[in-house]
């Protein structure tokens, strides 16, 4: 028989051993050793885990513009909530080159993708091409840990019957952010595009512009619908789909379904602290 107390009179020196030679006793201070390396093991499996994705947040969206995004910022939360957890930045009037600095704080939240839809402030005001490419260069290399970029091309129909030129100005701005998007392997939402093909096609459904500039609440949508199929679409090209609520793997087309507004719905427009809630016609 063991005992787990020496009597005063006769203190062992060394503590007795059960019969398959380990401590009868074992000690807080044995449980607090075990419970220290368990969490040793999983801090150490959290951050390899983190490394291995670039440390990004998986889900997270950064959407950073002028107001074009200012007026998405609801519409956005709506669309995406909960399967992303959005970031949404828009500044009225803001060219390129003026969210660089603001796109530092955004990038330190180390989103999973980054969507900037920049430019056509830079367009509407003369901005040198060369300038708006370098800019917008800087402002997706900052989000380094992001596994997916996509920039938006700028609307080439805008008019200002002060600047004939504003649409040759605005293809050239769309040809360099395609070279960029190519030359570091990011993603082009097209925004461009889809104008033009509306447009050519007489606006079946209504404009997309109200002043060809910024977005009806159809063209919003419309560009909202493009931020979808990319953001999906970079999920499952890599195989990482969002898990939401514990929910694994959803197809493209479930996933598109959960985040279309219903067609009744209209889109409205609010402010953040980082978003401008009005917009003047001279420049989103």
């Amino acid at each position: 028989m063991t005992s787990s107390l020496a009597s005063p009179q006769r203190r062992p020196t060394t503590p007795r051993l059960a019969p398959g030679g380990g401590s009868v006793r074992r000690g807080p201070g044995l449980v607090l050793i075990g419970v220290l390396a368990l969490v040793v093991v999983v801090v150490g499996a959290y951050l390899g885990w983190r490394v291995a994705v670039g440390g990004a947040d998986q889900h997270q969206i950064v959407v950073l513009g002028d107001s074009i995004t200012a007026q998405a910022d609801a519409p956005l939360h709506e669309r995406f909530d909960p399967s992303y957890a959005m970031a949404v930045s828009g500044v009225s009037g803001a060219r390129a080159d003026e969210r660089v600095a603001d796109a530092a704080a955004y990038a330190a939240t180390t989103p999973g993708q980054v969507i900037i839809n920049l430019g056509t402030n830079d367009v509407l005001q003369g901005t040198p091409t060369d300038e708006t490419a370098a800019s917008l260069t800087t402002l997706g290399e900052g989000f380094a840990g992001a596994r997916c970029i996509h920039l938006v091309t700028v609307n080439e129909h805008m008019v200002d019957l002060s600047r004939p030129q504003l649409h040759d100005e605005a293809v050239a701005v769309n040809e360099r952010i395609r070279a960029i998007a190519a030359q570091h392997s990011w993603d082009v939402v097209d925004w461009a595009a889809i104008v033009t093909a509306a447009d050519q096609a007489g606006n079946p459904d209504g404009p997309l512009t109200m002043d060809t500039v910024h977005p009806t609440p159809l063209g919003q949508q419309r560009l909202l619908d493009a931020y979808a199929q990319a953001s999906i679409g970079a999920d499952e090209s890599r195989g990482r789909a969002s898990r939401v609520s514990g929910v694994s793997r959803v197809s493209r087309v479930s996933r598109l379904a959960q985040m279309r507004p219903p067609p009744s719905e209209g889109v409205r427009s609010s402010a953040t602290s980082t978003s401008a809630s009005s917009a003047d016609a001279s420049g989103p």
